[in-house]
């Protein structure tokens, strides 16, 4: 099937086929950050909506960054920490967008410095139990089904879950 390239930014790439499109978008990660037992989430405002949403500290890996360098600077970015241990515990991929994000535990956390466009975009910051963080998992309060997706994932690994204090 041969496409024909109609967009491409650098962060997504559009094109379009006779038989449909096909939307790739840059790599991602996102971090679940452990603080004292608990997981850091916040809510995000999204400016294609307006709306609040909430979320992990994740975003698109930049261009010569790994997935690791990704996931720190974006915590520093957002939550103003840095993790200084970090354990994948997933990969999902979609088809549409055409791309995957991977999945972060970060822990021993250290002050960072958030970014200044930070105060505009990331609102309420809260420490929530694991139960509590999987059963909004459950409930779809993600506004990412990505999310979702790797909190189930992750609820499967109980070593890993024990080792951060999460599951009894």
């Amino acid at each position: 099937m041969d496409y024909k390239q109609v967009y491409d930014d650098g962060t997504i790439k559009l094109s379009r086929s006779d038989h449909g499109w096909h939307l790739w978008a840059r790599p991602a990660v996102t971090t679940l950050l452990v603080k004292d037992k608990k997981i850091i989430v916040f809510h995000e405002k999204k400016d294609s909506t307006g709306r609040w949403v909430l979320n992990c500290p994740g975003g698109m890996i930049e261009s010569g960054e790994n997935s690791e360098q990704a996931a720190i600077r974006e915590c520093e970015e957002e939550i103003g920490v840095i993790p200084q241990k970090l354990e994948k515990f997933a990969t999902v991929q979609t088809d549409f967008p055409d791309t995957f994000v991977d999945f972060y535990i970060g822990s021993e956390l250290k002050p960072g410095h958030k970014a200044n466009w930070v105060t505009e975009e990331i609102g309420k910051v809260e420490e929530i139990s694991w139960d509590k963080l999987y059963q909004k998992a459950l409930d779809s309060e993600f506004h990412d089904p990505r999310l979702i997706v790797a909190i189930l994932q992750l609820s499967k690994q109980t070593k890993l879950l024990k080792a951060h204090g999460l599951a009894r």
